[in-house]
């Protein structure tokens, strides 16, 4: 009998040697129809998302199994059998640590034809960037060459300003609890509301696009409505697995 290491290894050279990986897309944008972009998500029929992706994180191989879903997506943009829209596609950050690993998304993005400005990457846990400097400068890499950079729950856990200023992120994601707090029936939803249109001026003096996370009831697709901000969500538009 394999010992679960050598499942687990033997899981995550599967889905890397995939002819096809299973994959949903979710557009962004407004509730009443106007898109601005699209994220592809994982839909792995093994050991399911997270675990592929937590196995791989764990054995030093993330930056592989990254690389084959921007790979997938690029072929899936390609055959047009998503959306001709602006792709999203979250990295960790340990894969912006790996060596070259700018220069390969890039291969991958550009080979299939695609301009670079058609590529958002989605980088989660942010807050550790300030202690991986060849991320950073992988970051800038790809901004340089026209790949958008986005930050991934902006507004929870560790403080992401100074990331922002160093790297200057392109999009910034809301965490769906600031849109939660300004909609809720309490006491506070007022100051929330101020708070998160503070922030949303903030974000556009940077010079970034914000975009509000987690939408799921009508009135806070209405906030954002109010605000101009695209967001993304069950209520904006629900997960479709992308067809074979």
């Amino acid at each position: 009998m394999s010992s679960p290491r050598l499942r687990e290894r033997c899981d995550i050279d599967a889905f890397i040697a995939s002819a096809s990986i299973p994959m949903a897309t979710q557009r962004i944008g407004f509730h009443t129809g106007q898109w601005t972009g699209q994220e592809l998500l994982l839909r792995w029929d093994g050991r399911g998302p997270g675990g592929i992706l937590a196995a791989a994180k764990s054995r030093g191989t993330g930056h592989l199994v990254d690389a084959r879903i921007i790979a997938e997506g690029a072929e899936l943009l390609a055959t047009g059998r998503i959306p001709n829209l602006q792709v999203s596609i979250n990295v960790g950050v340990e894969s912006m640590d790996a060596p070259r690993f700018a220069e390969t998304v890039l291969g991958l993005w550009t080979d299939r034809g695609h301009a670079p400005s058609t590529l958002t990457l989605e980088i989660s846990e942010a807050g550790s960037l300030e202690k991986r400097r060849r991320a950073v400068l992988q970051l800038c890499e790809l901004q340089a060459a026209g790949i958008r950079l986005a930050i991934d729950d902006f507004g929870i856990g560790h403080n992401h300003l100074h990331i922002i200023d160093r790297v200057g992120f392109d999009v910034i994601k809301l965490d769906q609890s600031l849109v939660r707090a300004a909609c809720a029936d309490a006491p506070g939803a007022a100051r929330a509301r101020r708070l998160l249109k503070g922030l949303v001026g903030m974000i556009r003096d940077l010079g970034a696009t914000p975009v509000i996370e987690g939408v799921e009831r009508l009135e806070e697709a209405q906030l954002l409505l109010e605000l101009g901000v695209p967001g993304q969500g069950f209520l904006i538009d629900a997960p479709r697995l992308v067809l074979p």
